[in-house]
């Protein structure tokens, strides 16, 4: 077959390009396989550009395999990564390409919806293999919006999780790094997140899976509908079994819809990551594919440009916001690895979570004396909450540093100011627990929402330590401090009805003693 601009009319149709009536694809044939990265000759005047969606179907397959140009030379041969399995492609078949990148479906078909990265549902609702949606979109094509750098403007975005509104305070339309190794609640949080910005700010949510375990999607769309927030949710998943092309772009095609619905149906938007550090993984993997030199660490070259790619676009403008909370696993608990450096300069806060924390049964295991949020500040937060969180920070620094102390005296080598010191961190520690609502069912806590203006009341009254007489495991998953003293009175009429009981019949057995012993002696007499 010669190598050509053809007509759609010429080609069979599929379901890939079912609908794009008029459509003329450029023919080409593949001349090499390596791995995931295929070689391609097209005719040299008709070679698709880099970042050119083009694909194939596999003799005898139901489904297309896709590619994307990421490399070409000036006779007309271009190199493609895999954006699915490549699974019956052979040398010498023939591809197509419109020319066009990556489509992802937008609007509201694609709420309640479990997609790939180009818009092939999971979930098969009324069992359609394609979204209907009105719009596709190019996930390179920005809009063109007028970013909001109006810091008189900024908003800060109520999350109803104590550690966070208090410490770590989130902007519309900024971004946050949720930090820490493996097992330490990233998605809890991430998921509570969700929970939180659907049920109490009206908003939509994108949750987009990079390299996401089977067994984790499915926990998270069976609970996004147990807690009735799946309609108001598109859910864009790239699984950890898939090839490395498609966890490299679908945080691309999140972020797209995430756009659509921002400027198109003036929304906040709430866009979810998890989890970024696969997407470096992802690109590494296709640089080592494209032969390049790799850099520190065996990371690729590219890595800081492919992260800003990502990340500058998002944004809030007149439109609406786009607020993202990024899960970052961090390697061997390495804070210096280049991946996580590469992530940390784009967040507006860093949220780290620590196993230690963890470890003592504190939740969400919130290191706040290594997290970072550059808008707490008076100016931005108010003076109220700005001084409550200033001393807060100076009792949680003061006790790291008693704590080298402790280890070698104990609590008796400290001062008395220091002990009360002592007594306050720990209770502000055991506070900033919190039980949530998508961990219900496994903690048997019904969850809690808080609010910024009660978090505020209810540290600035820890801080002055005039609580320090409660005891400080009541001071663990309460939402206000109210509750607490409510618990500790309750818990003292309690013990003070039993000593009193206990006394009564103490008394009682005393007196019975006493009269026994009257008896006796009157009797001898």
């Amino acid at each position: 077959m010669a190598i050509s601009n053809i007509d759609e009319k010429e080609i069979k149709e599929t379901k890939e390009t079912k609908g794009t009536k008029g459509t003329k694809y450029t023919l080409g044939r593949i001349t090499k396989i390596n791995s995931q990265l295929i070689e391609i000759k097209f005719q040299k005047s008709h070679a698709p550009k880099i970042g050119a969606l083009v694909f194939t179907k596999p003799l005898g397959s139901k489904f297309s395999v896709f590619f994307e140009v990421a490399r070409s030379d000036n006779d007309g041969t271009v190199f493609a990564f895999a954006l699915s399995s490549i699974v019956g492609i052979k040398i010498g078949d023939i591809v197509k390409t419109d020319g066009k990148g990556i489509r992802v479906p937008a609007g509201k078909e694609t709420l309640g919806r479990v997609i790939n990265l180009y818009g092939k549902p999971y979930d098969f609702a009324s069992g359609e293999d394609i979204i209907n949606a009105k719009t596709y979109l190019e996930i390179f094509d920005a809009p063109d919006t007028d970013v909001d750098f109006d810091e008189s403007s900024i908003d800060i975005l109520e999350t109803g999780i104590k550690a966070i509104d208090l410490l770590l305070p989130i902007p519309r339309g900024g971004k946050v790094g949720l930090i820490g190794g493996a097992g330490v609640g990233k998605t809890v949080v991430t998921q509570e997140l969700i929970n939180s910005f659907v049920a109490q700010h009206d908003g939509l949510s994108i949750f987009t899976g990079i390299g996401e375990r089977t067994r984790e999607g499915h926990e998270l769309v069976s609970e996004a509908r147990d807690l009735g927030i799946f309609n108001k949710t598109a859910f864009i998943f790239s699984q950890m079994n898939e090839v490395p092309g498609a966890r490299f772009r679908v945080p691309f095609s999140g972020v797209r819809l995430a756009e659509y619905f921002r400027d198109e149906y003036k929304k906040d938007v709430l866009l979810f990551v998890d989890n970024i550090y696969r997407f470096v993984q992802a690109g590494m993997e296709i640089s080592s594919l494209l032969q390049r030199i790799p850099s520190e660490v065996g990371y690729q070259p590219t890595l800081f440009s492919e992260m800003g790619s990502f990340q500058e676009r998002i944004c809030k403008n007149k439109n609406g916001s786009i607020t993202s909370v990024q899960a970052v696993y961090v390697p061997a608990d390495d804070l210096t690895d280049p991946s996580v450096v590469a992530s940390f300069t784009h967040f507006d806060s860093i949220v780290v979570l620590d196993r230690a924390i963890a470890a003592e049964g504190i939740y969400p295991a919130i290191n706040h004396l290594d997290s970072t949020s550059d808008f707490l500040s008076a100016r931005t937060v108010g003076d109220k909450h700005y001084k409550v969180a200033s001393d807060v920070m100076g009792i949680l620094e003061k006790y790291r540093q008693l704590q080298d102390i402790i280890i070698i005296s104990g609590l008796d080598g400290l001062t008395e100011a220091d002990r009360e010191t002592y007594e306050t961190a720990r209770r502000i520690r055991n506070f900033m627990s919190q039980p949530f609502f998508v961990s219900e069912r496994f903690s048997g806590k019904k969850g809690i929402y808080v609010t910024i203006e009660q978090t505020v009341e209810s540290f600035g009254r820890i801080v002055t330590g005039e609580l320090n007489y409660i005891p400080e495991g009541m001071f663990l998953y309460k939402g206000h401090v109210s509750e607490v003293i409510e618990e500790f009175e309750r818990t003292s009429n309690k013990i003070g009805e039993i000593i009193e009981k206990d006394d009564s019949k103490k008394a009682k057995k005393d007196k019975k003693k006493e009269k026994k012993k009257n008896k006796k002696a009157s009797g001898e007499k």
